[in-house]
């Protein structure tokens, strides 16, 4: 039988009507895949930014932390960088780049550190610190009588604090200096028969001590130009005079300028600039604030700090602190805490 596909053959029945019908609906197969597929790349992509979004606002929150992990204890200077130049104090209105932390800090750290103040208002609860007999480590170093001596075997001072009187009388040279008063416990005090309470006296702190020139006889009188250079050069090693002659109204205690006290190199060189004993110096930073104001200073070694005042909140504080650790934090025994970053 002969079939005449142009007149005879529904139009749907020719083969190549089905052929065409079946390259229609391949087409339009992958055209739904296609349209799929980009969906989904819109979807992925979407979800992308979202969490990129949320990302970014998250790296701008300060994690909290329950311990002070960064902290450096001690000066982290070496303290024998010569030069005399005042340097840069300046308030900064916006926070330091480098804070990007937070830690914890409890209560009683208040009464820690180098720049905690004990006087006559100002009770000291004796919290631990590391104290070491400065006649012991002289002896073991081989070093006794060639540029100190101590008056006895039993003063003791705080490690880094002796640390760095010992550079400081080194760097002086002068064997006639003793050491006669450090540490005091609050027997001690008492048994010494000054006119200062137990547990309101420096000398608990473990961070300053007494020096005579002359093997004792003479108390290194500012007048002596011998001495001259101890006081002038002191700070570059962390020391103030912690009873200056003309800070009495201050301070309560006079001629007791012979009485040497480690605060920390940058402190002691904004004292010593700013003619400021050390009441003076805590009642001044507590103006400075992170991320309000913050106290920048450039010392004569061309290093650059930024220091400010966190106030104690309770049981616990949160103290806001760069996250690479080159920090310090110290007590100021009243209430809050002094912040003190190394930027360069």
């Amino acid at each position: 039988m002969n079939y005449n596909y142009n007149d005879e053959t529904p139009h749907r029945d020719r083969p190549d009507a089905r052929r065409t019908q079946r390259i229609r609906r391949q087409n339009q197969t992958l055209m739904a895949i296609a349209v799929t597929f980009v969906l989904l790349l819109l979807v992925f992509a979407i979800m992308l930014s979202i969490t990129a979004i949320s990302s970014l606002g998250n790296s701008n929150k300060p994690p909290e932390g329950d311990t002070p992990g960064g902290e450096q204890p001690g000066d982290t200077l070496p303290g024998d960088q010569p030069g005399d130049q005042p340097g840069d104090q300046t308030p900064d209105d916006d926070p330091p780049a480098t804070q990007q932390n937070t830690i914890t800090l409890d209560a009683g750290r208040i009464h820690e550190g180098e720049l905690v103040l004990v006087n006559r208002t100002h009770v000291y609860p004796f919290p631990s610190i590391h104290l070491v007999n400065v006649y012991d480590s002289q002896m073991a170093a081989k070093t006794y009588g060639q540029y100190m001596q101590v008056s006895g075997t039993s003063l003791w001072m705080e490690q880094t604090a002796y640390r760095q009187m010992d550079k400081l009388l080194a760097a002086f040279g002068d064997p006639s200096v003793v050491m006669t008063s450090a540490h005091r416990t609050a027997e001690q005090q008492t048994a010494s028969g000054s006119t200062t309470p137990a547990g309101y006296s420096d000398s608990h702190t473990g961070l300053s001590c007494a020096l005579r020139g002359q093997k004792g006889a003479t108390p290194l009188p500012l007048t002596n130009e011998k001495y001259t250079w101890l006081y002038q050069n002191c700070y570059k090693y962390g020391f103030v005079v912690r009873y200056p002659a003309d800070k009495v109204a201050q301070t309560g205690v006079d001629d007791y300028t012979n009485y040497f006290r480690y605060v920390g190199y940058v402190h002691a060189y904004i004292m010593k600039t700013n003619n400021l004993c050390l009441e003076e110096y805590v009642s001044y930073v507590k103006s400075y604030t992170f991320g309000d104001r913050t106290l920048n200073v450039t010392t004569d070694d061309g290093s650059s700090y930024q220091i400010y005042y966190v106030a104690a909140t309770g049981d616990k504080t949160q103290v806001p602190v760069p996250e690479n650790g080159n920090y310090t934090i110290s007590g100021d025994n009243e209430g809050g805490f002094i912040v003190t970053v190394k930027v360069s």
